[in-house]
């Protein structure tokens, strides 16, 4: 889970030239390897899939992960966001809150919150989330769904059980 110096910049700031924001609920920033080394040391990156790395199985994390490898298998995170780098390939189903894609994904992707493709991403299967950004450049083959965002979901519910008493 190391890196070194000169390693690329982070998913968020190639996708658009300038550090932005994650979507996990820390307001992690994803932008600098000052910020990816901060993120470490707080804790809310759950893991790194480093450049040359392969894995394959089943993942899950609590707060930011990260591929810049290959990954095949299964990816999982009820709250956690997860960055592929331009040079990351996964080729799994993955069920998360968020997802910010700037390399190639083949499989499934569920996000309870926002999907996000970038201009050097390459997307092949279905996809479903409340929020789709997909930049100008970015490649996307299937489906898509969009569903209610469970923040919605929970106020919703709660009004209407409220409104049934």
């Amino acid at each position: 889970m190391g890196r070194s110096g000169n390693h690329e910049e982070s998913a968020t700031e190639e996708a658009v030239g300038q550090p932005v924001k994650s979507n996990v609920n820390t307001g992690a920033r994803m932008g600098s390897e000052g910020d990816l080394a901060r993120d470490i040391k707080d804790g809310r990156l759950s893991g790194h899939v480093g450049a040359g790395t392969v894995l394959n199985g089943e993942i899950s994390f609590q707060a930011i992960l990260r591929i810049d490898g290959e990954l095949s298998g299964k990816i999982s995170s009820n709250s956690g966001t997860l960055i592929v780098g331009s040079a990351g390939k996964i080729k799994a189903n993955i069920a998360v809150a968020s997802a910010m894609v700037n390399g190639e994904v083949t499989g499934d992707i569920v996000a309870t919150e926002r999907i996000e493709i970038g201009r050097t991403a390459k997307v092949s299967g279905n996809i479903k989330a409340p929020v789709l950004v997909i930049e100008e450049g970015g490649f996307f083959e299937g489906s898509c769904s969009m569903m209610k965002s469970s923040s919605h979901a929970v106020a919703s519910s709660s009004v209407n059980s409220d409104t049934v008493n």
